[in-house]
């Protein structure tokens, strides 16, 4: 009798498939688990009892196979839904966020005079500024940044000297200024600047080189 309840159970519980459990909540799919594990270890513990030949071996079977298979059931149903959840899992990542150094950049260099004319242009006797941004494109911290300016083809133009900063992060890029003051000497032509960074640590940048013409007085 045991073997025909066996046969008949199986057949309906195999009927629903993985999908139909996976669909429902983490309390329904445990409960159902532990009910599914009590059935089957009630039959197997009672048939098993009944063979030892013992007179009151297919209850004590039953008994214990419902217990033990309860237990399994509901602990086989709860990781179901585990594993569902890691195979849905995605990682999200956001731009530069693996980078584990500062990423130094130097952005808009531009020529910003004081002169009327303003005809981008560095006139002999003018002082004007050289602007440029710098960027960190890492959300490791910039430390003790050094903008290093220096006119690399060229006379008769002083520089103001470097300023450290102390610190460049991720969300605020820095405008950084360095004043031009030109001699009446100058003459025209072109002068060519280079511009770099230096970091505390190591993490500078090389240098970029730029253009300016020049006006002298006639």
């Amino acid at each position: 009798m045991r073997n025909v309840i066996l046969s008949i159970m199986l057949s309906l519980l195999l009927l629903p498939g993985c999908g139909s459990m996976r669909n429902m909540s983490s309390e329904d799919r445990v409960g159902f688990g532990a009910q599914v594990g009590s059935f089957i270890g009630w039959l197997f513990g009672g048939l098993i009892g009944e063979a030892i030949n013992d007179e009151n071996g297919g209850e004590i079977g039953a008994f214990i196979g419902t217990a033990v298979g309860g237990v399994a059931g509901a602990s086989i149903a709860a990781s179901t839904e585990e594993e569902t959840h890691i195979v849905r899992r995605s990682p999200k990542y956001t731009p530069s966020s693996h980078v584990l150094l500062p990423d130094l950049q130097i952005e808009d260099i531009l020529l910003d005079e004081d002169s009327i004319t303003y005809n981008q242009k560095i006139d002999a006797g003018e002082t004007c500024r050289i602007s440029f941004v710098i960027v960190n494109n890492s959300f490791q911290d910039a430390l003790n940044v050094l903008p290093v300016v220096k006119l690399e083809e060229g006379e008769n133009l002083e520089l103001s000297e470097p300023v450290r900063i102390a610190r460049v992060t991720h969300d605020t890029p820095i405008t950084y200024e360095v004043t031009v003051r030109a001699s009446p000497e100058l003459q025209t032509g072109t002068v060519v600047f280079s511009v770099r960074l230096e970091e505390g640590r190591g993490n500078g940048t090389g240098a970029e080189t730029f253009t300016v013409e020049t006006l002298g007085k006639e």
